[in-house]
């Protein structure tokens, strides 16, 4: 191969493993997210008695996954785009 050729070859690996990196990242967060979702629909749904028998919110749960979102978009947005 030709060094043009390597070297193209070179610059897309670490943006291919960046877009990688961001499906990965997303792919979770999505789930997070339609978890949240069916808990809320359920509460939203359901009656006095059966939101008793739901799992319990955990507060300080809540209050860690805020500050860390909170950290993550504040880090985002201080990074410039890779190109």
């Amino acid at each position: 191969m030709s060094d043009m050729h390597n070297e193209y070859f070179d610059n897309l690996d670490p943006i291919e493993d960046l877009a990688d990196s961001v499906t990965d990242l997303v792919e979770k967060l999505v789930r997070i997210h339609q978890n949240l979702e069916i808990h809320q629909y359920k509460l939203l749904k359901d009656d006095a008695e059966a939101y008793q028998r739901q799992e319990t919110v955990n507060p300080q749960a809540i209050l860690q996954w805020q500050n860390f979102i909170s950290r993550v978009v504040a880090e985002l947005d201080t990074l410039i785009m890779p190109l």
